[in-house]
């Protein structure tokens, strides 16, 4: 039996995730943001650095009215030309414009997160991804954005939002691959040992 690759696997599950119908892509990405709220590492947090969510993903703009309401700093992503990725603090809907593939992006004329920098707020990082094993291992969207930026955060919690199908038994991580500590899904929120 060979083993699928990451494209593979990768083109696999955006298939199945683009199956989806709005109405089950609604109620999963309500579970998924229940669970999140109800974890201590998200109450706790004072940033919240998250990807804002795009065609079949699962649903973050709720997550960011929410955190607004929570009195969170909301910073979201926004990609450059040259393969690195900078996140912008968005304090409403209206600070996004449609960027690379139509994907809302912060217009980047506000505060810049500096990651390298010693806080004392608490930061928490949604991760995206299209695949997910219990280990924290992810297959990201090819580009490589996440793998090059987390390196830099000091002191971040990683959580992937997935749904549940997302989950397969083994990733094999390339050298570079950055994990999460935890996965949240629609039946179940999955922790690294390391971060328990």
């Amino acid at each position: 039996m060979t083993i699928p690759t990451k494209k593979e696997i990768r083109s696999e599950m955006l298939s199945r995730r683009n199956a989806l119908s709005s109405q089950e892509i609604e109620t999963k990405s309500e579970h998924i943001r229940l669970r999140l709220s109800g974890e201590t590492v998200y109450q706790n947090c004072g940033i919240l650095l998250t990807y804002v969510s795009y065609q079949s993903e699962v649903d973050t703009l709720t997550t960011i009215a929410n955190a607004w309401e929570d009195k969170k700093k909301v910073f979201v992503p926004k990609t450059g030309n040259d393969g690195q990725m900078e996140f912008y603090e968005i304090k409403s809907y209206e600070d996004l414009l449609p960027g690379y593939r139509g994907i809302l992006e912060p217009k980047g004329d506000t505060s810049r997160f500096v990651p390298e920098e010693e806080r004392t707020e608490k930061v928490l990082v949604l991760v995206p991804g299209c695949a997910f094993d219990p280990q924290g291992n992810r297959i990201g969207y090819g580009g490589g954005y996440y793998d090059r930026y987390l390196p830099r955060i000091r002191n971040g919690i990683r959580i992937a939002l997935c749904y549940d199908f997302q989950l397969i038994k083994k990733i094999m991580p390339d050298p570079y691959d950055q994990k999460v500590d935890a996965l949240i899904t629609e039946k179940r929120v999955l922790l690294r040992k390391e971060y328990v």
